[in-house]
């Protein structure tokens, strides 16, 4: 798969992205750490431990709450992808952001995509991440791997839940939105005819 940072940025800087604002909500940013390694695409996803305050356990990207002394979502990124996988903030080529989105947990993310200018050895912060998890991005293309589940309700809505059940872990929530778009966007894929539904 061809998935270079110029093509990203020329994807990326042609599209107005939503940008949403939310009173009531905690603003956070995330990262999505891509780089090649012989020939192919990888993206760092963490592995949260159970003590961590929030969304213990899940699969997710380095990523957490915008700080008062973050100028803007993508110092936010750089500096949790620096606390938690130890990524300088110089190591990392930003190619641009998607589309804001919201949890059922009040939070309003800020996705990021930046390109490693090398691949590196990451380290955890045993605090927060009980393991690293480094993802060709062919994995998701697998048919097989996507399911949505049409059944959830939120204050009186129902909304999609996206899964990626890959082999190494179950991306799913609000990672696996923002892998959505990023796959849709990015890499020219299409989700399956409404995945299969069922998987809780």
């Amino acid at each position: 798969m061809k998935l270079d940072r110029e093509k990203v940025i020329s994807i990326l800087s042609q599209r107005e992205r939503i940008v949403l604002e939310k009173e009531g909500y905690t603003r956070a940013a995330v990262l999505l750490p891509l780089f090649h390694r012989e020939g192919r695409v990888f993206l760092v996803f963490t592995h949260r431990t159970d003590t961590v305050s929030t969304h213990k356990g899940e699969i997710s990207f380095p990523g957490g709450v915008i700080d008062s002394g973050d100028r803007d979502p993508v110092m936010a990124a750089l500096r949790e992808a620096q606390e938690e996988v130890e990524v300088e903030p110089e190591e990392v080529s930003i190619a641009g952001m998607l589309d804001d989105i919201t949890t059922v947990t009040h939070y309003l993310i800020s996705p990021v995509v930046g390109f490693l200018r090398k691949p590196r050895r990451f380290r955890p912060n045993p605090q927060e991440i009980r393991r690293i998890l480094e993802i060709p991005v062919e994995s998701f293309f697998d048919p097989e791997v996507f399911r949505v589940d049409t059944r959830y309700e939120f204050e009186g809505r129902r909304y999609p839940i996206y899964y990626f059940h890959l082999p190494v872990a179950t991306v799913w929530g609000a990672t696996a939105r923002i892998m959505k778009q990023f796959l849709e966007l990015c890499c020219g894929w299409v989700p399956p005819r409404q995945g299969n539904p069922g998987h809780d």
